[in-house]
């Protein structure tokens, strides 16, 4: 089974990811799909075990420094989607609590659920 990590092309807001079958997301697609998922503040510690860091040590440490904690990271599930490096940092800085737009494939529209499910699964 793919796991979609595989598959993502990190790039700031150039982030996109790719199955390499056709389904295509970027950043910008995925923003305006969930842009009616409400911000949720969730506790830190809840999730720590669900970041890149944490999973394979693998986060571009030296990315941390710069990140900002300005922008909710985005979640499907139990996957994190966008927001490893603010997790990683929001987890450096004690941060008890962090901003998020968490949903299911579920709370997407009809139309965005095939490339959510075929890129992330459910």
């Amino acid at each position: 089974m793919k796991t979609f990590k595989a598959y993502i092309y990190e790039s700031g807001a150039n982030t996109s990811w790719d199955d390499g079958e056709g389904n295509k997301l970027t950043l910008q697609d995925m923003n305006k799909a969930i842009e009616h998922i409400p911000v949720t503040d969730i506790p830190v510690q809840q999730i720590a075990h669900l970041g890149l860091h944490i999973r394979s040590g693998d986060v571009m440490k030296h990315r941390i420094p710069k990140v900002t904690l300005d922008k909710p990271i985005i979640m499907m599930g139990d996957k994190i989607l966008d927001g490893n490096h603010r997790l990683a940092k929001a987890i450096q800085d004690n941060q008890t609590h962090i901003q998020a737009k968490r949903f299911n494939i579920t709370d997407l529209h009809k139309d965005h659920q095939p490339v959510f499910n075929a890129l992330f699964g459910q």
